[in-house]
């Protein structure tokens, strides 16, 4: 009775925190690859405006003359 009573409690609980902790750590590498992702499109995004702004402004040169 008390072996029976002492396993069920421990172990489940034990399996959880190890689940949890598995769960915890992809969610953050998930957050952390997102980021990465979210940061690399901005900056791709910024150096696409910044080739457009660079190309409307030569643009804009070659017509004045």
């Amino acid at each position: 009775m008390k072996g029976k009573d002492a396993d069920p409690s421990k172990i489940p609980f034990l399996r959880f925190q190890k689940y949890s902790t598995k769960v915890q750590r992809r969610r953050l590498l998930q957050r952390r690859l997102s980021e990465s992702l979210r940061s690399n499109w901005e900056k791709r995004a910024i150096m696409q405006s910044n080739e457009h702004t660079v190309q409307c402004q030569l643009w804009k040169k070659s017509t004045e003359k």
